[in-house]
């Protein structure tokens, strides 16, 4: 099997998110952080094909990274309730991607759990803080 060989370890989530598994393709977002390739998954989680990957700003949400950002928390919490300590918290770094207008990541209404995003860097910015910090929460 190619994954074993994978010097980094993605080349399996690789594999499950061309298959459209969403979760991994957002925990893929994630962890690429930084990189191009980044952008291809987070376009992939929030069904945004590479064919009509430039919507307009106003349509850039993360309501499916929501969904699954809740789902990967839960399966690392799944994994390391066990684990005591053994990850430091992770820092979150600036985004690479300066904000392009203001209103970027807004909610999208008084209640919202969902945000709108100038740029797919600093919707990738975004998920990559609010996921390392609670996954970090649970470890520390």
């Amino acid at each position: 099997m190619q994954c074993r060989t994978d010097p980094v370890g993605t080349a399996c989530l690789k594999q499950a998110a061309i298959a459209d598994h969403k979760v991994v393709a957002y925990v893929l977002s994630v962890v690429l952080y930084g990189d191009n390739e980044a952008e291809q998954y987070i376009r992939k989680v929030e069904g945004e094909g590479v064919a009509h990957g430039c919507k307009p700003e106003a349509s850039r949400t993360n309501r499916e990274c929501v969904r699954c950002r809740e789902q990967a928390v839960d399966v690392v919490w799944e994994v390391l309730w066990r684990v005591d300590g053994m990850m430091d918290p992770v820092p979150v770094p600036s985004p690479e991607v300066g904000c392009k207008g203001s209103g970027c990541g807004v909610a999208e209404g008084w209640t919202s759990r969902y945000a709108v995003f100038c740029s797919n860097g600093y919707r990738i910015w975004h998920e990559y803080s609010r996921f390392f910090s609670r996954v970090s929460s649970f470890l520390n």
